[in-house]
């Protein structure tokens, strides 16, 4: 399924979270509260993908449910709370076991200043928030329209369904998010496919070097590698990589090995 084109991959999709009743029932009680720009996002969605292709039940390891919606004209965290009891009370009349999380994607920056010190770009709609999530994977939400299910996945399927975990690349996404994700994931599900991008040292300290933005001397790129080695856990994912691409070349090589390596997992 996973070399299918979209439209096939969606169709699929489609059919087969149908089949996760709990599921359904949550996102028609979440349509019926008019959430502006809404989605259910994220693990919920790809986990009962997996889930149907390992005979497990629907719902097999799915802890919580992400709902998002985007709302311009009203960043009040009240907002949040109101529509997280509202989601939260109906699932424990439903006997539903889920952890409930909504939140106001017009509001995401304001959070990220409040909570990190970061100052990030304000998402446009839902569409964009998900779209600058952490990996491929995770960039899938669904929501209603009359009584349609519609599926946003601004990176496709094929990851979802070949369950590889491949980063997004924007300017909000670093290496240590992305890796702390990437070892989770591997340590709960089965059959995911980790791709490690490695370089050469003395390429990489020179690329590093010559960037245009934020560029490091020689010892400040080892005094960070070394951080990243003892504080962030870095060599976990890397040892334990399924493929390597090595970063040494052309964009063109790098994109003709990741060819490969999808030729190899079919």
């Amino acid at each position: 399924m996973q070399y299918e084109v979209l439209d096939e991959q969606i169709e699929n999709a489609v059919l087969i979270l149908k089949k996760n009743i709990e599921l359904m029932d949550i996102l028609d009680f979440i349509y019926k509260l008019s959430l502006p720009n809404f989605y259910i996002a994220a693990g919920s969605i790809f986990q009962t993908i997996w889930n149907y292709y390992d005979n497990k039940p629907l719902n097999d390891k799915i802890k919580d449910i992400d709902v998002i919606y985007y709302n311009n004209d009203d960043l009040s965290v009240d907002t949040d709370i109101k529509y997280y009891n509202l989601i939260n009370d109906y699932c424990i009349k439903k006997g539903y076991k889920y952890e409930i999380d909504v939140s106001n994607e017009a509001r995401m920056h304001l959070w990220k200043k409040e909570k990190f010190n970061i100052d990030v770009e304000q998402y446009i709609n839902s569409e964009d928030a998900i779209s600058k999530w952490i990996a491929t994977v995770h960039a899938i939400g669904i929501t209603k329209d009359n009584d349609n299910i519609k599926i946003y996945a601004p990176y496709g399927l094929s990851d979802i369904y070949s369950r590889t975990i491949r980063p997004i690349k924007h300017k909000y996404n670093t290496k240590e998010i992305y890796d702390k994700k990437a070892k989770s994931w591997s340590e709960r599900f089965s059959n995911l496919k980790l791709v490690c991008v490695v370089t050469d040292k003395d390429i990489r300290y020179s690329r590093v070097a010559e960037r245009p933005d934020r560029p490091f001397d020689a010892e400040a790129i080892k005094y960070r590698d070394i951080s990243e080695i003892e504080n962030l856990y870095k060599g976990g994912p890397i040892a334990f990589a399924d493929y390597y691409i090595l970063n040494n070349g052309t964009k063109e090589e790098v994109i003709e090995r990741l060819k490969e390596i999808l030729e190899e997992d079919k």
